[in-house]
């Protein structure tokens, strides 16, 4: 099977599974996935192939069989991060309940874990702003758990509502008509991305240390001026509450330590960072996948 050929393929699945027509999608995409050479060529309809197939399997509710296809999917033809890695996102997925869409945020994340390890050998705490359903969270305790296996999660600190994302302000406002602006349009409102604290503790239930702080950012933030840390991961979305934790984490930051920015594609992200530091004289550097990050210096 040829490029042009899988295009074709791919389109009718989507045109057929719109349809109704399950199985028929489902015989389209696989007959892309074994049909393409593993050459280079066709590299990326060979993915869409694989995040169709998936999206398919877990809208009708076969969700172990949409994970052992992304396990799959990951020997197959993923852009390549280290085993260790893998078998932790792998695990992640399935202790967090975490659908293994969209198919990028495995290269984010382990984009983040790499951050994450040259702090390993620093003294200070470590923060996570937004868990969500707890993913990175696991990701991140789970490569201190590698290297340390007597790490129970002490140290590692979560603050979220618990409630979604807080409501957005003007800053936060999204232009342009384009897929990634309606996309981003959509996640964010008040509300989105909630998960109870129960559920995210059941699912770090292997890291009883973690200290969870619930509430809106600012006023979840203790009063510690003398605390410090050496890795923050803000993953809140929208503008106030990454200007307010910026504002109340980087100086306390110890000299190497890492803020990562995981929303640097958000208009209100992105202005707060670019925004602060601005105003302290502090630098900040982005990843391939759009996180922004700060090394704190001496």
């Amino acid at each position: 099977m040829d490029v042009a050929e899988a295009r074709i393929r791919l389109g009718e699945a989507a045109r057929q599974y719109s349809a109704g027509k399950v199985q028929e999608a489902e015989a389209l995409c696989s007959s892309v996935i074994s049909g393409l050479p593993r050459n280079g060529d066709g590299q990326a309809e060979l993915i869409a192939a694989y995040g169709r197939l998936i999206i398919i399997r877990t809208g009708e509710g076969r969700t172990a069989r949409a994970l052992r296809l992304f396990r799959q999917y990951v020997g197959d033809c993923a852009p390549k991060c280290d085993p260790a890695y893998d078998e932790i996102y792998q695990e992640g997925l399935l202790t967090t309940q975490t659908p293994p869409l969209p198919l990028k945020r495995r290269q984010r994340f382990y984009s983040l874990v790499q951050l994450f390890r040259k702090t390993m050998p620093l003294a200070g705490l470590m923060a996570e702003c937004g868990c969500f359903r707890g993913l990175s969270s696991f990701l991140l305790c789970s490569t201190m758990k590698l290297a340390d296996g007597g790490f129970d999660g002490r140290g590692y600190r979560i603050f979220d509502s618990f409630r979604g994302l807080s409501a957005p302000q003007p800053e936060d406002t999204i232009e342009g008509t384009d897929p990634q602006a309606k996309r981003l349009r959509q996640m964010t409102r008040a509300g989105h991305f909630a998960a109870p604290i129960e559920e995210v503790k059941a699912a770090l239930r292997g890291f009883p240390g973690i200290e969870y702080f619930p509430g809106w950012i600012p006023a979840a933030f203790p009063d510690e001026p003398d605390a410090r840390y050496r890795f923050v991961h803000l993953d809140v979305d929208v503008y106030q509450p990454t200007r307010d934790s910026l504002e109340y984490f980087y100086p306390k930051v110890v000299p190497g330590g890492i803020m990562v920015c995981d929303d640097y594609a958000w208009p209100g992200a992105r202005k707060a960072v670019e925004e602060y530091c601005a105003r302290v004289g502090a630098s900040f550097e982005t990843t391939p996948h759009l996180q922004a990050y700060i090394v704190r210096g001496a």
